[in-house]
């Protein structure tokens, strides 16, 4: 009984560090700049160890809540990644996002990351991309995060608020986990800067959410 015990804890443990996110080469580019977004996976978060088969990628996707912009993926040989470069022409705050789904069903995975040019404030970190399934969204904006907040995280299930698991893994740091409660909330406290990737897996359905904190 125990050894059963030990290996449903070893599985749910590995379940969850396998992970897919949405990296950037530069998370506060100026006007006018190229940005490279990059679809990952697996286990060493921030760095890239499997590849995501184009089979059932729905394409890369940017926004700024005024407009869309879709672009083909590519693969890049050198990190053995898809990627696609998107040029910022003007100032604001943007998401990038992509999902994988079988044709005709909702997206088994989703994942985002936000970047701001110009160090923009505005607001697009609350906006419910994913109405489908799974979103998790911020209560402000990662350029104005700062070290030792405690940052508000919300979690969605076809845009209701639900209480579920949330991994999370600060760059070059040790994971863990928060759960948000029934109104869908859970506090964050910022301790390290750079990358922080959250995930959480819902009723078979995965969403991830990357973004930076600057060292202010």
């Amino acid at each position: 009984m125990k050894i059963k015990f030990f290996v449903l804890i070893c599985f749910f443990s590995l379940s969850y560090t396998h992970e897919i996110w949405i990296d950037l080469d530069n998370f506060y580019p100026t006007k006018q700049q190229k940005v490279k977004i990059y679809a990952c996976s697996g286990h060493s978060f921030p760095k890239s160890d499997e590849i995501i088969s184009e089979k059932f990628f729905d394409g890369f996707k940017v926004t700024n809540q005024k407009e869309e912009f879709s672009i083909k993926p590519k693969l890049e040989k050198q990190t053995n990644t898809l990627l696609a470069e998107f040029k910022t022409k003007e100032e604001g705050s943007f998401v990038a996002y992509f999902f994988i789904r079988k044709p005709q069903s909702k997206p088994l995975y989703y994942a985002k990351a936000i970047f701001a040019v110009e160090d923009s404030t505005s607001e697009v970190s609350s906006t419910i991309i994913n109405k489908e399934t799974l979103e998790i969204v911020l209560s402000k904006n990662p350029s104005q995060i700062k070290l030792k907040d405690k940052l508000e995280i919300k979690t969605f299930f076809e845009e209701k608020p639900i209480s579920t698991t949330l991994y999370i893994q600060p760059e070059n740091k040790k994971p863990f986990y928060i759960t948000t409660n029934k109104e869908g909330t859970a506090y964050l406290e910022i301790k390290t800067p750079k990358r922080y990737l959250i995930s959480s897996t819902y009723k078979g359905f995965t969403a991830s959410l990357v973004f930076f904190v600057k060292e202010k």
